[in-house]
């Protein structure tokens, strides 16, 4: 028999996510400075490489460490200098810590949960490298709410749709709650599902336009100022 299920994000919407990175790329950003070199220049050169480097290498733990050794190295060229080994390494690593910062939850997270977890149950879909996400996964204290958790590398229509045909879910019924409009909700709506939108700080690549937006008939959409307002509004509707 089918039944409702709530899909929930992960990064920035349970947890800290964007502001590790932030904080690694002012880090990088320093030390380019203090290098000589036009900190500036080096960050629009490594937000457009990041963004160029999901299509080839995804989710993947060195893109954004990648980005970052490679918008060095144009910055230096355009200088005519070149990269020392240890510059280039010490970069790798500062970015690096964008994926091993501790993982801190976002305030009410944990109890919103547990409200929802007795209405329907609920499944966890995030997109990162698997590595780092099944770490922050475990050290979030939260998967005791939850009855599986399933970690791609993009979500689209179909992944929410396989999700839900794996799990004999309602989809008419079902929900997805996330803070990313282009990910976590756009997609729902297309695969038949409800939506709860929670905008919250997130990278470029979630800003992008949806591609698709769903036309009637669809699934509520709702628009939530954080997740426990979110779940509030999914519960009352779930009845």
């Amino acid at each position: 028999m089918s039944h409702s299920v709530i899909v929930f994000d992960g990064d920035d919407t349970l947890w800290e996510c964007q502001r590790h990175f932030d904080e690694a790329r002012a880090a990088v950003a320093d030390y380019v400075s203090g290098l000589g070199l036009d900190a500036d220049l080096w960050r629009q050169l490594q937000h457009d490489l990041d963004l160029d480097l999901v299509a080839t290498r995804g989710m993947d733990r060195r893109r954004f460490p990648l980005s970052c050794e490679l918008a060095l190295e144009q910055v230096s060229h355009q200088v005519g200098r070149l990269v020392r080994d240890q510059d280039r390494y010490r970069v790798g690593e500062l970015a690096d810590r964008a994926h091993i910062a501790p993982v801190q939850l976002l305030p009410g997270v944990a109890e919103a949960l547990a409200r929802a977890a007795q209405s329907a149950p609920l499944m966890l879909l995030t997109c990162a490298d698997p590595t780092v996400q099944r770490r922050r996964i475990y050290n979030s204290g939260l998967m005791r709410h939850f009855q599986g958790v399933r970690i791609c590398p993009d979500k689209h229509a179909g992944i929410f749709a396989s999700l839900m045909h794996d799990l004999q879910a309602d989809r008419a019924h079902s929900w997805s709650i996330g803070n990313s409009e282009a990910s976590d909700i756009v997609p729902a709506l297309q695969a038949g599902m409800n939506a709860a939108w929670v905008p919250r700080g997130t990278w470029a690549h979630d800003l992008r336009p949806p591609a698709y937006r769903p036309t009637a008939p669809a699934g509520l959409s709702l628009r939530a100022e954080d997740l426990s307002a979110a779940v509030d509004l999914v519960l009352e509707r779930l009845g």
